[in-house]
């Protein structure tokens, strides 16, 4: 039987840094980029996934932008170890392999069922949770580059299909995405249906690949897990929880870590 997603809990790859090279924001732009990434109108008869999808996505923003610092300042993992505890433990070379382990000079460690990291951006420590780690992601395949318009504007449509399959795998996806564009990448994630066959959608940028010159990231149920980048898109693909490695295989190559 298939888990339900919503019931669990310094070294670069040359090779793409010009394609990741993302414009850097103040962070008091916090309140408008949350105002505009999860605006959306009341539509009394939206469809149920869809709706699911999206509030899921504009849940974890609003708890990313309003909770991350106290997060990031007063939460342990146990009564007596802090998450730099744990870290150095890991570095130390004193935590089980299952637990914790080092992959190109970044740390990770397990705990409450996601892998842990630290990542630091403009001079700024960020707390990295990702529901697999770079070990569980050498197969996933990373191939194509992007075009300089990508990195223009601060908004990156996140696309949706809203009448796929999987909307809870989708949703999971989408919301650890928007985390790492939000918070430590500095980009606006927006949310975007790929067609208007739903009520949420119809107030939503209806796009595709072939149909903007926009940054966007398209989520896709389809078999993977990979990331294909394409100019100004980039497809991720995979089925259920392939889909989540799939995002976080593209979130450790825009932090230098894969």
């Amino acid at each position: 039987m298939k888990r339900s997603p919503m019931k669990e809990g310094i070294l670069k790859n040359s090779d793409y840094e010009d394609d990741f090279n993302l414009p850097e924001q103040d962070d008091d732009q916090g309140d408008d980029q949350l105002e505009r990434a999860i605006d959306a109108p009341d539509v009394p008869e939206a469809d149920e996934h869809t709706n699911r999808t999206f509030y899921i996505i504009a849940a974890a923003i609003v708890v990313i932008f309003f909770g991350i610092v106290a997060y990031q300042q007063f939460s342990t993992p146990t009564g007596a170890l802090t998450f730099d505890d744990l870290h150095q433990l890991n570095i130390d070379g004193k935590l089980d392999e299952e637990k914790g382990y080092l992959y190109n000079g970044f740390s990770f460690v397990f705990f409450d069922g996601l892998w842990y990291t630290n990542v630091v951006r403009n001079d700024i420590n960020y707390r990295v949770p990702l529901h697999f780690g770079p070990r569980d992601l050498v197969n996933v395949q990373l191939f194509g580059n992007l075009s300089y318009e990508f990195n223009v504007g601060t908004d990156i449509y996140v696309v949706v299909n809203p009448i796929s399959e999987g909307q809870d795998y989708i949703a999971l996806a989408a919301s650890e995405l928007a985390q790492n564009l939000a918070v430590a990448i500095k980009r606006r994630p927006v949310g975007a249906c790929d067609r208007n066959e739903t009520g949420m959608c119809e107030f939503r940028p209806i796009v595709t690949c072939e149909t903007t010159d926009h940054a966007m990231i398209y989520l896709l149920q389809e078999p993977g897990p990979l990331v294909e980048l394409k100019d100004t898109c980039i497809i991720l693909r995979g089925v259920d929880y392939d889909l989540v490695k799939a995002v976080d295989r593209l979130v450790l190559q825009w932090y230098g870590i894969m």
